[in-house]
């Protein structure tokens, strides 16, 4: 079983702080998901019940600690954000790394839809809110950190282009610069 997986793997490498209460309230919609991942979560079941979506999340809290599960949901996000766009491929390397962390696609949507229900029952402090959009890619970006991203179309200047990027174009560094 996957979870299972998950932490006898990582049991070395991550150290979960004990004790601290989870407020599902308090957690973004990427650290809900990976928590929910990392669960005992059934993978062929979509929905549980809300008592039973919110002990899933406070169980994958409590069995990645908290900054374990903040890392990934942040990596977890740029990928999102990227692969959403659509504009350029997600680069090679880090797409092998979020399948290296999350190597069942169908758990993972199914996380995602159980996200969905804990969002509606138990909402996202402000915040979770602010950190909500908060997103890294494992590696390089295809912006190079500039916050811009050029689309070439076949080598046409006339219509190639150039667009925000998803992941780094919203940091405040871009926002400040006027970007």
């Amino acid at each position: 079983m996957m979870p299972g997986t998950i932490a006898q793997r990582r049991v070395d490498m991550v150290k979960v702080e004990a004790g601290a209460a989870v407020d599902v309230s308090g957690l973004t919609s990427a650290e809900r998901t990976v928590a929910l991942y990392a669960s005992d979560m059934p993978t062929r079941r979509r929905y549980g019940s809300k008592e039973q979506v919110r002990a899933w999340v406070v169980q994958g809290v409590e069995r990645l600690g908290r900054r374990e599960l903040t890392r990934r949901a942040l990596f977890f996000n740029g990928q999102f954000l990227l692969a959403l766009g659509g504009l350029v491929p997600v680069p090679a390397p880090v797409q092998a790394r979020h399948d290296e962390r999350f190597p069942d696609a169908y758990r993972l949507t199914v996380a995602g839809q159980a996200t969905a229900t804990s969002v509606l029952f138990d909402g996202m402090s402000k915040a979770a809110m602010k950190r909500n959009a908060a997103a890294k890619v494992d590696g390089q970006c295809p912006c190079e950190d500039t916050g811009r991203m050029f689309i070439d179309i076949d080598g046409d200047p006339d219509l190639s282009y150039e667009v925000d990027c998803p992941v780094h174009a919203s940091t405040p560094q871009f926002v400040r610069a006027g970007r």
